[in-house]
């Protein structure tokens, strides 16, 4: 091998030496994550100290370089999970599942709570960050996640003529599998001859996992509702607590009108 030859090879190794510290300088760093605590079961606390956390030295789109709290969690089987620094407004939370030298977002930059799903044996990294350099204390949270939010109504088979002209009280029950806030909406039509008398309704009204009777006014306009059967709809529709989930139930059945 000649001398220029040689000199071609050593160029050729300096140059991939820089390219592969150039990957690793682009990889996460894993002196953040190596530190992570270690959760062995949900329900999982812990108190956070932000005034002595680390700093995230190698930061990603969603930790910005703050002062980061890491945990990490594999899970036993297949998971709905919900992560929540509760305390406090100025934390935020990040989710990411693991890969050789790369970490995958699952959830970035959340106001908590957050939820996200798991697969059995998967290991996620919880980054909890002090989103305004406050410094503050906060309390970090695991558990499962509730189920999805179910919602059913019923709709009465008696109306009654209401105090106000044109007006007809109609009333039904909901339930829902979670204390929650529902809003029932609805219509309520009436033929009368050739017409068509017609009364939009919404109503908001608790809900549980015992059924909750509501009730509403429904105000026919120009016309006016009579002692008579017609056809009542009625949709509710609501969400858990956190919104994760949602959902609507309709009914429709003949009602008949009657004098209070």
């Amino acid at each position: 091998m000649t001398a220029g030859s040689i000199g071609r090879v050593r160029r050729r190794l300096l140059l991939l030496i820089l390219v592969a510290a150039a990957m690793l300088a682009g990889a996460p760093a894993w002196a953040d994550t190596a530190t992570a605590t270690p959760i062995n079961s949900v329900p999982y606390s812990d108190s956070i100290d932000f005034s002595t956390a680390p700093v995230d030295t190698d930061a990603t789109d969603c930790t910005y370089g703050l002062a980061t709290v890491w945990y990490t969690y594999t899970s036993p089987s297949d998971q709905a999970l919900v992560a929540n620094a509760s305390t406090t407004t100025h934390s935020h939370v990040s989710i990411f599942t693991v890969s050789p030298m790369s970490l995958t977002t699952l959830v970035c930059d959340a106001h908590p709570p957050a939820r996200f799903e798991v697969a059995s044996g998967q290991t996620v990294y919880v980054a909890v960050v002090d989103i305004d350099s406050s410094g503050g204390s906060d309390t970090f949270t695991l558990e499962v996640a509730p189920p999805p939010f179910e919602v059913a109504v019923t709709l009465d088979g008696l109306a009654k003529l209401g105090s106000a002209p044109g007006t007809a009280i109609v009333s039904g029950t909901a339930t829902c599998n979670m204390d929650a806030e529902i809003y029932i909406s609805g219509n309520l039509r009436q033929k009368q001859g050739l017409n068509l008398v017609r009364g939009e309704f919404g109503v908001n009204s608790p809900c549980s996992s015992d059924p909750i009777a509501w009730t509403t006014s429904v105000d026919g306009g120009s016309r006016v509702f009579l002692t008579k059967s017609a056809t009542l709809i009625g949709t509710a529709s609501g969400c858990d607590q956190f919104q994760f989930t949602c959902d609507s139930d309709s009914a429709t059945r003949t009602v008949k009108i009657v004098r209070k």
